[in-house]
C-alpha cells in the first residue's frame, strides 16, 4: 500500500505541525483503572480531529487499554483529548514518535475538526498564530529541558 492510499483511507483530515505544538501528557487510565499519573512534554507534530502524532523520550507501550490525555493550547483554548497508542517508533536514540486515536466524544471532535481547518487556513495564508504554543527550536533540546 502506498503512502497515498493510505492517507485517503483515513477519516479526517491530517495537519502536520512545523514547528510542532508542544503539549502536556499523561495516563489516565490502565484496562478499567482510573490513575493519576505525573505530566510529560510532548511534541504533537500531526493533528487531526481524530488523533495525533507525538514525540517523546518515554518508551510507551502500544496498549488500547492504556488511556493518555493531551492537554494543549490550540487557538487560544485549553483542549484535553483522550486517546491511546496504535503505533510507534524509534526515530532516533531514545526519542520516539507515536501515533494516537482519539477516544472522544462528538462534541470534542466537532471542536477538532473547525480547529484543525483554521489552523490549516492560517497556515496557508501564512499568517502569524500566537494562539498555540508552537515549539520552533531544536527537538533534542526540547526533552533535555526539563522545566
Amino acid at each position: 500500500m502506498t503512502e497515498k492510499t493510505a492517507v485517503n483511507q483515513r477519516r479526517y483530515f491530517r495537519l502536520d505541525l512545523d514547528p510542532p505544538l508542544q503539549a502536556q501528557m499523561s495516563i489516565v487510565r490502565i484496562k478499567d483503572n482510573q490513575i493519576e499519573s505525573g505530566e510529560a512534554r510532548v511534541l504533537v507534530d500531526n493533528l487531526s480531529a481524530g488523533g495525533l502524532r507525538f514525540l517523546s523520550t518515554l518508551k510507551l507501550p502500544v496498549e488500547s487499554q492504556v488511556v493518555l490525555q493531551f492537554q494543549m493550547r490550540l487557538l487560544g483554548r485549553q483542549v484535553k483529548p483522550l486517546g491511546y497508542i496504535v503505533r510507534k517508533s524509534e526515530l532516533s536514540s531514545g526519542l520516539y514518535q507515536y501515533g494516537v486515536t482519539f477516544t472522544v466524544d462528538e462534541e470534542l471532535k466537532a471542536l477538532l475538526v473547525r480547529m484543525v481547518s483554521e489552523l490549516q487556513i492560517k497556515f496557508r495564508r501564512g499568517t502569524t498564530i500566537t494562539s498555540c504554543d508552537f515549539y520552533d527550536g531544536d527537538v533534542l533540546t526540547f526533552f533535555q529541558n526539563k522545566e
